[in-house]
């Protein structure tokens, strides 16, 4: 039975996604707009919109684009299991490949940037208990993150809802079933009550679409970000500079140690173990890359050549270490701010 369902749910049609989105509910009036200089725009021939893998969500609904052929036959019905994270990391460990052709390189930020948009659709379906909508895909699989992206071939609306059955708010791990609810009982994310900036479509369209420089954007990352649920667990946990001893709260920054940007879970952009509470010039040092922490030598603080020794001790930072405290969370976000955020080691790749 459920081998003929899934045969018969095969997309022979292909639909434009500008129609399956609006025929889902969600309002697609930007797409008229150009999202460089905002001028009117056939929603047909917008690359952009057209070429996402999740839409909607807040007081919309949500609707994600999903292949045929990567659908499973389980015996809770037709799945779909899969990590936007680990997703993620892979395509990033190809990016920091030396030498990475420029067109290339393009496509894998392209393809990260849609895979984290999808995981916040998951984790908002998840999280609020709400159905998915699919746009079921068939056509020319890419055969490599680093390959021109797929090509659907056809592609339909499906009838029947999706339900995101299992979330990992860590691992991004995922399991949606097809016109199966949720059982009354799911594991409670522990950032259930966080407020989480990614989740507020608005904010989101704004970076996406904003003139604003890269370094502008990060000042309002940072700014809206910095505040909340995030800095109100690091004060917690550090109580003061989690380097120097500066305890005024006014003044010290909560500092996503993997850049927020570059976060796919609400894990990595909520839990505590990705910050560090610091003095502004230690925020901005870190944050530049001038700056990292040895997690071999009681994270004792690095010093990027740029910078000089000169220029460090003038600041007072040789021989300074994170202080004291249970690192075991800290270690991942740590060991990818050495190797992706630290210029020394980004030179050298």
């Amino acid at each position: 039975m459920l081998e003929q369902t899934y045969k018969a749910l095969k997309p022979t049609r292909l639909e434009k996604i500008y129609d399956l989105v609006k025929a889902a509910g969600v309002d697609v009036a930007l797409w008229e707009k150009s999202v460089v200089d905002n001028r009117a725009l056939n929603p047909y021939s917008n690359s952009y919109r057209n070429s996402q893998w999740a839409f909607g969500g807040g007081n919309e609904p949500l609707v994600a684009c999903i292949w045929w052929r990567e659908i499973a036959i389980k015996d809770i019905g037709l799945v779909l299991e899969g990590s936007s994270k680990a997703d993620v990391e892979r395509m990033s460990d190809s990016l920091a490949v030396k030498g990475k052709d420029p067109s290339i390189a393009m496509k894998l930020r392209n393809k990260i940037t849609k895979a984290q948009q999808f995981d916040r659709l998951v984790s908002e379906a998840y999280r609020k208990r709400k159905p998915v909508r699919t746009a079921i895909l068939d056509g020319k699989l890419s055969v490599d993150d680093e390959s021109d992206p797929s090509s659907a071939e056809a592609r339909e609306l499906d009838l029947l809802e999706w339900f995101v059955h299992e979330y990992d708010p860590f691992s991004g791990r995922y399991l949606m079933v097809r016109n199966v609810p949720m059982p009354s009982r799911i594991v409670s994310d522990p950032f259930d009550d966080a407020e989480d900036p990614a989740d507020d479509k608005a904010f989101q369209e704004f970076m996406s679409n904003s003139p604003l420089s890269e370094t502008e954007k990060e000042a309002v990352i940072k700014t809206r970000v910095g505040q909340g649920y995030f800095r109100d667990q690091l004060l917690k946990r550090w109580t003061g500079c989690s380097v120097t001893k500066v305890t005024e709260p006014s003044i010290l920054v909560a500092s996503h140690i993997k850049p927020w940007r570059e976060c796919t879970t609400r894990a990595e952009r909520l839990s505590p173990d990705n910050g560090l509470l610091l003095s502004p010039t230690l925020d901005k040092l870190f944050d530049r890359g001038l700056i990292s922490f040895d997690e071999n030598n009681r994270y004792t603080i690095l010093i990027s050549k740029k910078l000089g020794a000169f220029q460090a001790s003038e600041m007072h930072l040789l021989n300074q270490k994170i202080r004291p405290h249970s690192y075991e969370g800290m270690r991942p976000y740590m060991k990818y701010h050495r190797e992706n955020v630290f210029i020394d080691n980004i030179a050298q790749q």
